[in-house]
C-alpha cells in the first residue's frame, strides 16, 4: 500500500533567490519525510488587485515570469500529493526591480545627458539619479524628474563616466545604465559664454569711445566757433579804426 502522511509537511526555507524587472527566482527545501512519496509543488503568485497565477513544478525552484516592473507580489508554495492533498501554504513577498532608463544619449558640446522613460512606469511615481566622475575623482550625484539633465562644472577635453538609474518613492533603484561623455576642449575665446561677454565688453568700449569722440568733437567745434567770432570782432574793430584814421 501507498503511505500518505497524516499531516502533509510544507516546503521549508522558502527564499527569493533573485529579482529582475519582469521575473523572479524562488526556491525551497524538500519537506521532511517525503523521500519515498510522489509529490509536487503548487506555486501561486499575485500582485494587489489581480487574480492569482497558479503553476506547478516537481523541482525545488521556479522562475516566475511575465511580472510587472516595480510591483510587489505575494508568493505561496505548498506540497501536493498525487491524490490532491495539499500542505499548508508557505508565504513570501518580493518586489520586482524598477526598469532602467532607456536609450541613454549624450551631447558632448553642452554636456547634456538624455534618456527615454522606462516602460511600465506611467502610473508610478519615480525620479532619476545621475552619477558622473572623471578618473581619479569622487562621483558627483544629482537627481531629476525630467528625462534629461545638463551636467555642470565639467572640465574641457575630459572623459566622464555617467550612470543613470530609476528610483522609486520607497528608494528602490533600477540597475544603472552607463555611458561615457568626453567634453570638447574649449579655448577661452571659443567658449560661448566668454564670446558673449567679450562681445558685450567690446560694444561697451566702442560705445564709450564714440560718445567720448562726439563730446570732444563738439567741444572743438564750439571752441573753433568762439575763436572765429573773436577774430571777426577784431577784424571789424580794426576796419573801424582804419576808416576813422583815413578821415
Amino acid at each position: 500500500c501507498i503511505y500518505f502522511p497524516l499531516v502533509l509537511p510544507a516546503p521549508e526555507q522558502l527564499t527569493v533567490d533573485s529579482v529582475d524587472t519582469t521575473s523572479a527566482a524562488v526556491s525551497w527545501s524538500q519537506p521532511p519525510g517525503l523521500d519515498q512519496t510522489q509529490h509536487h509543488y503548487q506555486i501561486s503568485y499575485r500582485c494587489p488587485g489581480t487574480e492569482p497565477h497558479i503553476t506547478t513544478t516537481s523541482s525545488h525552484n521556479i522562475t516566475l515570469s511575465d511580472l510587472q516592473p516595480a510591483t510587489e507580489y505575494s508568493v505561496t508554495v505548498c506540497t501536493v500529493l498525487e491524490n490532491g492533498k495539499q500542505s499548508q501554504l508557505v508565504l513570501t513577498t518580493l518586489t520586482t526591480v524598477p526598469p532602467a532608463p532607456d536609450q541613454l544619449t549624450v551631447d558632448t558640446t553642452s554636456g547634456t545627458v538624455s534618456w527615454n522613460q522606462p516602460p511600465g512606469l506611467d502610473q508610478t511615481q519615480h525620479h532619476y539619479q545621475i552619477s558622473y566622475h572623471c578618473p581619479g575623482t569622487k562621483p558627483h550625484y544629482t537627481t531629476t524628474s525630467s528625462h534629461s539633465i545638463t551636467l555642470s562644472d565639467l572640465q574641457g577635453g575630459t572623459q566622464y563616466s555617467v550612470t543613470v538609474c530609476t528610483v522609486l518613492e520607497n528608494g528602490k533603484k533600477s540597475k544603472p545604465v552607463s555611458t561615457t561623455l568626453t567634453t570638447v576642449h574649449f579655448q577661452w575665446w571659443k567658449r560661448p559664454s566668454r564670446v558673449a561677454a567679450v562681445c558685450v565688453l567690446l560694444a561697451v568700449i566702442i560705445g564709450l569711445w564714440v560718445s567720448y569722440a562726439t563730446v570732444e568733437r563738439d567741444q572743438l567745434q564750439n571752441s573753433l566757433n568762439t575763436r572765429t567770432t573773436e577774430r571777426d570782432q577784431l577784424q571789424n574793430s580794426l576796419n573801424t579804426r582804419t576808416t576813422e584814421r583815413d578821415q
